[in-house]
């Protein structure tokens, strides 16, 4: 994890949530200098993706059905700022990653109004590319360091990654903020979900899991004060969306999602 550079402030349970709550009143945590931020508002980042022309592959065209999936992050305002994502086909169990395509890269800068174009990339074989932010190629994998001149500044912005051959595509947010940052962190399954096991239950039944009462009140109170979140899960890479969705549906705060750095692209 990359988090040296922020405040941490961790929850690991559902009964921390109350004793946090009660604590904050008694004691302010730390001045902050990212507290007025966003004032805990967090912009919709919707805005319609642009809609290209499919241009078919270089090799053969991809069987099953889309996996890809990017990695979410915070950046201090001073490091150099990187998009990882990942581009497979196939079925929940088997698939083949995509290598050696053409992946457009678009940015929602701000969250704002309209995207703009920060370039395109070509999908990786296994370690093809060195080791970024400890995510090593495993091949089908797009790393992109964004330039200097293209630069995020301080703020939430979405990246679209879209594969030129079909026009599939996957997101990914990355945050930026000031050095000395306080982040909240909290685990996902069993923390936020009302047991360890529901997600498994929840995501055969095509549905998203209950959440326990009064977690996303208080994340959002805590994201009011200025502090931002970071939800730290084991699940695998590939149920980053559901993680999205889930945390969107039971209206938690948005902030950044880490899944598990094993592998399990």
């Amino acid at each position: 994890m990359r988090l040296k550079h922020f405040g941490i402030i961790a929850f690991s349970s559902a009964l921390t949530f109350a004793a946090s709550s009660r604590a904050e009143e008694a004691h302010q945590f730390p001045s902050d200098p990212a507290r007025s931020l966003t004032c805990g508002v967090t912009p919709a980042c919707d805005a319609a993706p642009i809609i290209g022309a499919k241009t078919g592959f270089f090799t053969a065209n991809p069987k099953g059905s889309p996996y890809h999936f990017g990695k979410d992050f915070y950046f201090n305002d001073s490091e150099d700022q990187w998009i990882i994502a990942k581009f497979q086909y196939g079925n929940y169990l088997l698939r083949k990653n995509l290598v050696h395509e053409e992946v457009a890269i678009q940015l929602l800068r701000d969250c704002g109004s309209s995207w703009e174009t920060l370039g395109k990339a070509f999908t990786t074989d296994v370690e093809e590319h060195p080791e970024v932010l400890h995510f090593i190629d495993e091949g089908g994998m797009v790393f992109f360091k964004i330039p200097t001149e293209q630069k995020l500044g301080l703020g939430r912005h979405r990246i679209r990654l879209v594969v030129s051959g079909d026009q599939t595509a996957t997101d990914l947010y990355l945050e930026v903020l000031p050095a000395g940052t306080t982040l909240f962190v909290s685990d996902v399954d069993g923390t936020l979900t009302t047991s360890e096991l529901v997600e498994g239950i929840a995501s055969i039944l095509h549905t998203l899991p209950p959440a326990h009462p009064g977690a996303a009140v208080l994340f959002n109170d805590l994201a009011r004060k200025g502090y931002h979140p970071l939800y730290l899960t084991a699940r695998s890479s590939n149920l980053v969306q559901r993680t999205r969705d889930f945390l969107h549906s039971k209206k938690f705060p948005a902030g950044i999602i880490q899944t598990s750095t094993a592998k399990t692209f």
